[in-house]
């Protein structure tokens, strides 16, 4: 999202704070129960912190037993508020905070396709004092990452965690042992590790705890909402409803600032039962009207051209998002819409202001009143306006994120609760993928690790499970890429398919101002020095070019191939010179050459960005 005015809602701190007295998170620094002031927590990265749910403690709890054969319940975690936060690996993972200290890493482990924990200093001598962590004493402080070797006892240790200690029996360190190697991976001095003070408190307790400071987010909020609303006083009143806890409180506050909006429901096909049902029960609460941007179940025919999304190919939000919302607010009009979008969900959306313009939807103003909470803020604050029982189920079983069920940036962990949860939807997305898979013959791993989620896989991953052929070919191979083949001078052979259009390529051509010919199915394009040559009958095209020609040239190629007559053109086209019955109209005398259809345009924007290095890469162009 573009941004269209640094306006700010506010401005909340990275990390927490938490009250020893009480027992309790802070998301400021005094504790609103008894007036301490709160010890800082340090979280990692982009911090967004929020309290664990069942599913947390599932996982938790699967997490002990698969490292340490023993429950949550037997190290007395049950019951005590524990605050979890998303942290950077290969796939799921979260720490976690118990009693103002990070006590653990929970992790989905690729390898072995379960949750493990990995204990920091506190909870490794818990878990030592329960005889349930092996141990290796150190006469000297250990390297802070490294290989331990030349050990007498080394022989008799199984694979797994240790705990590393001093001659004073302090943890100083934590350790892995493999077949043939201890790895260091994390040390600590010898200073005191205190206990954390540990109490049974419920989310009633921490909202009390934090009540002044959800206050204030709420009126910094509803009074932004106000202003946003007088600012563009003429738009038409949308909010964008997502199903998820963030468009809830979004939503709330719209309805606390004298709103009426009327609810916007960008419906993929791709929503769990759970999103949808939850749109419907909380536009039935608030008596709201739903506008449903539907793609209904064309992700599924659009598979066929584009091949499984990745997160580095995301064709699935252009196509199956866009498209339907670009189609309601043209209906619409001029539209002031609010969105649940916080800066604390991702790097991305960290450097986006709280108002702003998509450049696809420019008739659209988006204005994010709860820009600047984390998810903590979210959970207190709907429990303070008694709207958790409306939050979307899914989250009580472990989703950290409500959005498409199969979208490339769900981990493999996210995916195996949508199985758990929807067998059936889940065995028609896999049926695909199988097939596909086998095709391109990609094995078991490959499938199992859904490393279908990029089109070039990182580089630890790939190397990780041994991944030959780390880079998709798929996308290629609509173009004949397989086949493709340095001529002679700057000249690219491509293939090209049956259905190739060249009135398609005629209009491509107009627009870009290319020089175009045809003939009995064959056709020249010329662009400054470059040239394209094209032969139905052999279903092959050459581009010659002496300078970087070939670019455009490779975008009007593109544009029929991948064409799936979405539509988008059409729509975005100020001067109405498109339209689709059969196949596509040119109104050639009022085309302004604008060119706006074909940066819009899927096919373009999303084959050409990876063919076009591919065939600079081959061909040395």
């Amino acid at each position: 999202m573009k941004n269209y005015s640094r306006v700010s809602s506010g401005s909340m701190p990275k990390h927490i704070s938490w009250c020893l007295d009480c027992g309790v998170p802070l998301l400021q620094k005094v504790c609103g129960i008894c007036g301490s002031v709160g010890i800082d927590v340090r979280l990692t990265g982009l911090a967004d912190p929020r309290p664990a749910f069942e599913g947390d403690i599932k996982h938790i709890d699967e997490g002990l037993r698969n490292s340490f054969d023993v429950g949550i319940h037997e190290v007395g975690l049950d019951g005590v508020p524990i605050i979890v936060n998303r942290i950077p690996y290969m796939d799921e993972a979260f720490e976690v905070v118990v009693g103002g200290a990070i006590i653990a890493h929970v992790f989905f482990d690729l390898y072995i396709l379960k949750w493990k924990l990995k204990p920091f200093r506190w909870f490794c001598k818990i878990l030592l004092d329960k005889g349930l962590l092996p141990s290796i004493k150190l006469n000297c402080k250990p390297k802070s990452k490294g290989v331990i070797e030349h050990l007498s006892n080394f022989s008799s240790l199984d694979r797994g965690y240790l705990a590393l200690i001093d001659r004073d029996g302090c943890v100083i360190g934590l350790a892995e042992a493999d077949d043939r190697h201890i790895y260091i991976l994390k040390t600590w001095g010898r200073e005191e590790c205190e206990k954390p003070i540990i109490r049974r408190r419920s989310l009633d307790d921490i909202l009390k705890a934090n009540v002044r400071e959800v206050e204030m987010a709420r009126s910094r909020a509803c009074k932004f909402t106000v202003k946003m609303k007088e600012r563009f006083h003429s738009s038409y009143l949308t909010l964008a409803y997502s199903g998820g806890k963030d468009s809830l409180a979004t939503l709330s506050i719209a309805l606390e600032a004298g709103l009426d909006p009327i609810l916007i429901f960008n419906d993929t096909g791709l929503e769990l039962p759970e999103t949808v049902d939850n749109v419907h029960r909380v536009a039935d609460r608030f008596s709201l009207d739903i506008l449903e941007a539907s793609a209904g179940d064309s992700f599924w025919s659009y598979l066929d051209i584009y091949g499984p999304p990745a997160r580095d190919y995301r064709w699935c939000c252009k196509l199956c998002k866009l498209i339907p919302m670009n189609r309601l607010y043209r209906r619409v009009g001029e539209a002031l819409s609010f969105i649940g979008q916080r800066r604390f969900e991702s790097r991305r959306r960290s450097r986006s202001g709280s108002v702003g313009r998509n450049k696809l939807l420019p008739n659209v103003i988006y204005c994010a009143p709860i820009n600047d909470w984390t998810m903590l803020h979210v959970w207190l604050y709907l429990r303070r306006v008694k709207l958790d029982s409306y939050a979307n189920p899914l989250y009580r079983e472990g989703f950290d994120r409500i959005g498409c069920y199969l979208c490339p940036y769900c981990n493999v962990a996210e995916f195996r609760e949508v199985e758990r949860l929807h067998e059936e939807l889940w065995h028609r997305w896999m049926k695909y993928i199988d097939a596909w898979a086998s095709k391109h013959s990609y094995n078991q791993v490959y499938v199992e690790r859904h490393l279908w989620r990029w089109v070039n896989i990182p580089s630890k991953i790939a190397n990780s499970f041994s991944i030959n052929r780390p880079t998709r070919i798929d996308i290629d191979d609509k173009i004949g890429y397989s086949r493709m083949r340095l001529c002679y001078g700057k000249a690219i052979k491509l293939s090209i398919p049956k259905w190739f259009d060249l009135s398609l390529m005629d209009t491509s051509c107009y627009i870009y101002g290319v020089d175009f010919k045809s003939k009995n199915g064959l056709a020249i394009a010329s662009y400054d020095d470059s040239r394209i040559y094209v032969n139905m009958d052999r279903g092959e095209a050459t581009i010659i070019s002496r300078d970087n020609g070939w670019r455009i040239l490779l975008k009007i190629l593109i544009r029929p191939i991948f064409c799936t007559k979405c539509g988008l053109c059409i729509d975005v086209c100020p001067s109405k010179a498109l339209s689709l019955s059969n196949k596509f109209l040119f109104e050639r005398r009022v085309c302004t050459r604008c060119g706006l259809c074909m940066r819009v345009c899927p096919s373009i924007t999303i084959g050409f960005r990876f063919l076009s290095k591919r065939i600079e890469s081959a061909c040395s162009l």
